[in-house]
């Protein structure tokens, strides 16, 4: 029997790395996630960069590296040149398939809980766009060859919840098909605010919960009033719950 296993992970989403005076604000930030005792591993949800040069991808990369566990990342739409037209699918990244390879559309396991990581990006777009071909289609074999019982995290760039500003079009299909899986949460970045939306599709699965935060960004805008920025540190236990809680950072 598979039986999940517990463990802290961090979630970080919207670095918007521009240029070294963010190097100390993302260091530190970075300092602070390695001091989460027992940290196991850390989920990023796109938008390393602002402009997607390689300049700021390294500078992201090299930062992220200074994390003590593994990390993880998906694309966000800063994370390749702007005025991109959708319809590009991977060329449109290729720097960012270049520095972080197998990074868009992939799962891994740890500890018997599966994650699964989708790029909600196409092109330049940052609102209401669906999902590309290319992800819906890796989305339906994900269902159809993941194990239907292991606990199961998502996480995105784009927000799934359509009525939040900035959300796929089509996110809720998404949780459509995802709807064999155990999903047990969904991480999500690109609004730079804190939501929680219980899924409404999976009446079997009233624990499910997408989530959108704050940006880690030292500059960009938010989205809500609270003016914080951070990240979320989570547990994951045996039990299948993940708990979440939001963790300011300043310097």
């Amino acid at each position: 029997m598979n039986t999940p296993g517990s463990f802290p992970f961090a979630v970080l989403n919207d670095l918007h790395y521009m240029d070294e005076l963010d190097r100390p604000w993302l260091e530190g930030m970075v300092r602070q996630v390695n001091a989460i005792d027992g940290l196991e591993l850390v989920l990023v949800l796109g938008d390393l960069a602002e402009l997607g040069t390689r300049e700021e991808l390294l500078a992201a990369r090299d930062i992220l590296t200074q994390l003590r566990v593994p990390y993880y990342t998906v694309p966000g739409n800063h994370d390749g040149p702007p005025g991109r037209p959708t319809g590009l699918g991977p060329a449109g990244l290729t720097t960012y398939n270049e520095l972080f390879p197998n990074r868009r559309n992939y799962t891994f396991t740890h500890k018997n809980w599966q994650f699964l990581a989708l790029d909600t990006t196409d092109g330049s777009a940052y609102r209401h766009l669906p999902l590309t071909a290319e992800t819906r289609a890796y989305a339906a074999h994900a269902a159809a060859t993941l194990d239907p019982q292991l606990p199961t995290i998502l996480f995105t760039h784009f927000p799934l919840n359509p009525s939040i500003k900035y959300a796929l079009s089509d996110g809720y299909d998404l949780l459509d098909i995802l709807s064999p899986l155990n999903l047990r949460i969904v991480f999500s970045g690109h609004y730079h605010a804190l939501t929680e939306t219980p899924a409404p599709l999976l009446a079997n699965r009233p624990h499910l919960m997408l989530l959108t935060n704050r940006c880690a960004s030292r500059t960009r805008e938010l989205e809500d009033t609270a003016n914080q920025r951070g990240y979320f540190r989570c547990m994951a236990n045996a039990d299948g719950s993940v708990e979440y809680a939001f963790t300011q950072f300043t310097l």
